[in-house]
């Protein structure tokens, strides 16, 4: 599935929502869960129980698992099999369907309670070093994984602007391939590291480079260079790890 989590622009000032994107728009899935139950079973679901079915909130969709993706993915196909003609409603008048041009994409997890960064192809990392004039990659980089820590609330959805900050006149981004973890875990063996993958996204890290220099100068790692606010930008969606197999 592609999940994005967003919130509709009739209601802006409600709460998330997650939906799954399709053919015939965003569709919600709390709310195609109970349409899917009414249709099977002929009840009427509190917004309580609804809610204990399909949570609105990433993080905690993706800690239930593969029985949660599945009861989702149950629910998208129903929605989907419905006639195309008028919008099922259903759910404190909610529709099922909704236009990209009806809701505001948020980050896919808007607040990540963890944000790392890393390094993965070599030459760019020559190119980093070589402006604060090193030449070579130490040897450790090719041994151990090498991370900084990122501003976890600095997170954007492709909706919103990026803020320059006053004090860069050189800002810059870098196309990242974000991966989001599903479940915890330690000491994992890289052969079962595919396992903990939830799934994957857009990572747009901003960057201001001419702070960035100075600071890496320190040997601390970057702060100011891109911390700010909304400096992190994730999305649109949230690709399920199953949908892009080995990347």
């Amino acid at each position: 599935m592609k999940l994005v989590t967003y919130v509709p622009l009739d209601r802006p000032s409600g709460s998330y929502r997650i939906g799954a994107v399709s053919e015939r728009g965003i569709v919600d899935l709390a709310s195609a869960y109970v349409l899917m139950i009414e249709d099977e079973r002929r009840l009427t679901l509190s917004d309580e129980q609804a809610l204990q079915a399909i949570p609105t909130e990433m993080i905690r969709f993706m800690e239930g698992g593969a029985a949660l993706a599945e009861l989702a993915g149950r629910a998208l196909r129903h929605a989907l099999n419905k006639p195309a003609k008028g919008v099922p409603m259903t759910w404190q008048a909610r529709p099922v369907f909704r236009s990209r041009e009806d809701v505001k994409l948020l980050s896919p997890v808007p607040r990540p309670p963890v944000l790392r960064d890393t390094i993965s192809f070599e030459q760019h990392l020559k190119n980093s070093l070589a402006r604060i004039g090193l030449k070579d990659l130490p040897k450790a980089w090719y041994e151990i994984p090498g991370v900084y820590r990122g501003n976890h609330l600095s997170v954007i959805g492709t909706d919103d602007p990026i803020l320059a900050p006053s004090y860069s006149h050189e800002l810059d981004y870098e196309l990242e391939f974000g991966i989001y973890i599903g479940k915890r875990g330690k000491n994992i063996s890289k052969e079962r590291a595919g396992e903990y993958i939830y799934g994957y996204a857009i990572f747009n890290d901003v960057s201001a480079r001419d702070v960035q220099g100075r600071e890496m100068s320190l040997s601390l790692g970057p702060y100011k260079s891109k911390h700010f606010d909304n400096g992190n930008v994730i999305g649109p969606y949230l690709v399920t790890a199953d949908e892009v197999g080995d990347p």
